[in-house]
């Protein structure tokens, strides 16, 4: 009986320590998908609340410039260049 539960308690720990760790690296956008991302989010920001982008921007500013503008710096450059 007690080789048994050890049989058991043995082959869970094994069970347990072959489990691949899960990656938990997450890759970066690129630059590109950044802007993608901030285009999206400012479309959308400009859809639930047109009064507010009107009142702010008027037809002055288009939404890619705005998300570009927005960008952090280090991101504007990699899109330049």
């Amino acid at each position: 009986m007690v080789e048994n539960v050890l049989e058991v308690v043995d082959d869970l720990q094994n069970q347990v320590h072959s489990i691949d760790e899960p990656d938990l690296y997450v890759e970066p956008q690129t630059p590109l998908e950044e802007y993608q991302q901030e285009i999206r989010e400012c479309r959308e920001w400009k859809e639930e609340h047109p009064e507010m982008w009107q009142t702010i921007f008027k037809d002055e500013l288009d939404v890619e410039t705005y998300a570009f503008c927005i960008l952090p710096t280090e991101t504007r450059e990699k899109l330049v260049n």
